[in-house]
Parts: C-alpha cells; structure tokens; sequence
C-alpha cells in the first residue's frame, strides 16, 4: 500500500467516511426492518391456513376411510407467551380424533398442531361462525375432561368442535343463515381489528355443511 507523507493512506478510507457509510446502512437497516416484519407475518399467515386446511382435509378423509366419525377441535390457549397455567384466551391449535360407534370414544388420529408465531383464529364470531356454540359445534372446557393437554392442565384450555361423518359431510347446520367458516390473523392485527370482525390481511376457511369440502379465501 503506498503512503502519502503527513496524510492518511492512498487507498484508505478517513473516519468520517466511515461514520457517514455506517450512518447510511443504520438507516436504510431501520427502513427495511418493517417491510421485513410484514413479509414473516404474510409468510406465518399463509403456511398457518395452508397447515389447517390440510388437516381438515386430512381429517374428513381419515372419517371415510374408516367409516367413522372424526371430531375436529379448535384450542383455545394461554398466549404463547405466556404461563401455561394461565386462563385460554386465545384460539391457536387444533387436533383431530376419531370416534366408536357410539360416538363417545374417542382416539387422537392427530397431534396437536399449533399456528404458527403469533397467527391465531379470530374469536369474532363474524370472523369465525366455527367458534360460535350452536351444538354443533360445541363448546367443552378442558376442566370437563378433567385432561391435561400436553403440558397444559384441564384449567388452560378449552376448546370447540364439530365433526366428519363417515359420507364426508359433517354434523354443521346446513340450513345456518351465515355460512361455517374460520378466520386466522396476525395476534397483534386482531387485537387492533377487534371492533370490525377482520384486519386488512388474513386467511379464512369455509367449511361445506353438507359435503364437508374445505375452501380456503386469502384476500391479500
């Protein structure tokens, strides 16, 4: 490297290049961080509708396979972020089980499955008639069971449920005036949301009373 007598070095840079360099990449870092936020989120959302979709699915399939009936329920959870111990508030997982002839035994044909970060069911009841208590579907608080759910006591969930029958249709109100469905949203939208049912991006599911088919509507 050649030198320049009583100066800083040919090819080097001064300090106050450097600070003006490190200045411009803080800025343009602190610029992109929310459009980066906002690409993980719209990622979450569309692989959490696209993993429940798939269960149901999966679930009206397994119900004619083995020509059973296959309850679908939606968990309600402590916030993630929260004590597992502390009170369900928030709609954030789903299993499936199959049920015996008599429609009272049931076995798990899935695992818990949980949405991913910060992605949860809308509890509106405009957004998701699939939470509403209609018999069915139905409302069953884990404190019933008596149950603990992996690691959460009988006191930290409860949960909602319908089912498959073994044709594919389910046990849903055909003839409801509103048509069965479930929303998922970004936690911190929903919360901001909350007076108008939906945030500007979500997902929502519908379920065919009738035939069991699953629909799957993104608007964004």
């Amino acid at each position: 490297m050649h030198k320049k007598y009583g100066g800083a070095p040919a090819n080097s840079f001064t300090l106050v290049e450097l600070l003006v360099v490190m200045s411009i990449m803080a800025i343009l870092f602190s610029i992109s961080i929310p459009a980066i936020s906002s690409m993980v989120r719209g990622s979450n959302l569309t692989v959490g509708g696209n993993n429940l979709v798939s269960h149901l699915n999966l679930s009206r399939q397994i119900a004619m396979a083995k020509n059973c009936q296959v309850e679908v329920r939606f968990y309600e959870l402590p916030d993630a972020n929260g004590s597992i111990s502390g009170m369900p508030s928030i709609y954030r997982a789903y299993q499936s089980f199959s049920l015996d002839n008599s429609g009272t035994q049931t076995n798990a044909v899935t695992k818990v499955m949980y949405l991913p970060n910060q992605i949860c069911m809308s509890a509106n009841t405009t957004a998701s008639t699939l939470l509403t208590t209609n018999n069915p579907p139905y409302y069953v608080a884990g404190t019933t069971t008596g149950n603990s759910l992996g690691t959460y006591p009988p006191s930290a969930y409860s949960y909602m449920h319908f089912h498959f029958k073994p044709d594919g249709s389910t046990d849903l109100n055909p003839g409801a005036s509103t048509p069965w469905y479930i929303s998922l949203a970004n936690q911190r939208d929903v919360a901001q949301d909350a007076s108008t049912g939906l945030p500007a991006n979500f997902v929502t599911i519908q379920v065919n009373a009738i035939t069991g088919r699953i629909s799957y509507f993104r608007p964004n």
